[in-house]
């Protein structure tokens, strides 16, 4: 049992707390054939996946979409992220020996390069799972993957399972809601995942300390919940970092704000011109425990001058889609304690 390790959980000795979520997880995946996972960064979307399928006991290929993240991402990219999962396991690989390919370096390459390839690899999967993990990457993709998703559902065998953190990018490419939309009106199971409560986040940190053979006092505990929050990935980052050496909360807290900053900045990289108008946004809300629409426009306006409603509502709604923001009875905050801290540097 190892509470505090960097990498996802796969085991179930290993996954801490969550069980109504995990075993919600487990008996979905007999009862739907589309399971999405939402949850901001860092709340354990991907090791409940993982655990899940492993206590499952199902065949399943783990698609990490982030290794897509560009402006536009060619289907040969696609393509490439499902050669390398297949070269991985056994079972897939007797599975699409019928698919022209080669080996380069143990690694499969298909001959071509075309979507009827992607539909034959599906079609021999049977009944096996594809995990689509960041599927909001997807929506980059020149190939119009929720078609092929719909047509996959419709007249394949696999199940399929996504998960995003940038949820609201995640539900624009789902589009779930949208009569227009290729995946409208298909059955599926959508599971959330939430920070732990105080109490459960204390409890993970003591166990897990219990686990390394390093005795904490009470005050760290509280002092690590106070900082990190009931945000799981970081009570792992801090609880392994502490553990093997560091015993210090300021080092450890300094690292994980630079590793939320490099994320920001490259948010804000990507709004060109508008990206000082989206800083002032976060930089104002992170002050407050929460934020009205009223204020974030006053101090806009402060600095730049009028800014027209619309324009306010579609900075709002970026910086919600990509998870940076919540909206809780209609005013807005920072979920992330971290995340707080590292708007304040930018």
């Amino acid at each position: 049992m190892a509470y505090f390790t960097l990498e996802p959980k796969r085991r179930r000795e290993d996954f801490y707390d969550m069980e109504d979520e995990l075993n919600d997880f487990v008996s979905s995946l007999s009862k739907f054939r589309f399971i999405v996972v939402r949850g901001l960064r860092r709340y354990g979307k991907t090791s409940l996946i993982l655990t899940g399928l492993n206590a499952a006991d199902v065949k399943y290929l783990f698609l990490d979409c982030r290794l897509l993240r560009s402006a536009t991402s060619s289907f040969d990219s696609f393509l490439s992220i499902i050669e390398a999962e297949v070269s991985k396991k056994s079972w897939a690989r007797r599975l699409i020996r019928n698919i022209d390919y080669f080996e380069v370096g143990g690694v499969i390459k298909f001959k071509f390069r075309r979507p009827d390839v992607l539909l034959g690899i599906f079609e021999n999967l049977g009944d096996a799972v594809v995990v689509f993990d960041e599927a909001q990457e997807l929506r980059n993709l020149k190939f119009k993957l929720d078609g092929f998703l719909a047509y996959a559902l419709d007249h394949l065998d696999i199940r399929i399972v996504v998960s995003g953190s940038e949820v609201g990018l995640l539900h624009k490419f789902l589009r779930f809601e949208d009569p227009e939309a290729p995946l409208y009106g298909r059955p599926h199971k959508t599971i959330e995942l939430r920070p732990l409560m105080r109490e459960a986040a204390l409890d993970f940190l003591r166990r897990g300390f219990e686990q390394e053979g390093v005795d904490v006092s009470d005050d760290l505990l509280d002092e690590a919940v106070k900082n990190f929050n009931g945000v799981i990935g970081w009570l792992t980052y801090f609880g392994y970092n502490y553990a093997r050496g560091l015993r210090s909360m300021d080092p450890i807290i300094d690292a994980a704000i630079n590793m939320v900053l490099a994320e920001v900045k490259h948010f804000l990289e990507t709004r060109g011109l508008g990206g000082s108008r989206y800083s002032e946004a976060l930089k104002t809300i992170s002050a407050m425990e929460r934020c009205s629409w009223s204020e974030v426009k006053r101090r806009l306006e402060a600095k730049f001058g009028r800014i027209p409603d619309a324009t306010l509502a579609n900075i709002l709604r970026n910086l919600m889609d990509y998870g940076l923001i919540v909206k809780v009875d209609d005013e807005y905050t920072i979920a992330d304690p971290i995340l707080r801290r590292a708007i304040k540097r930018i």
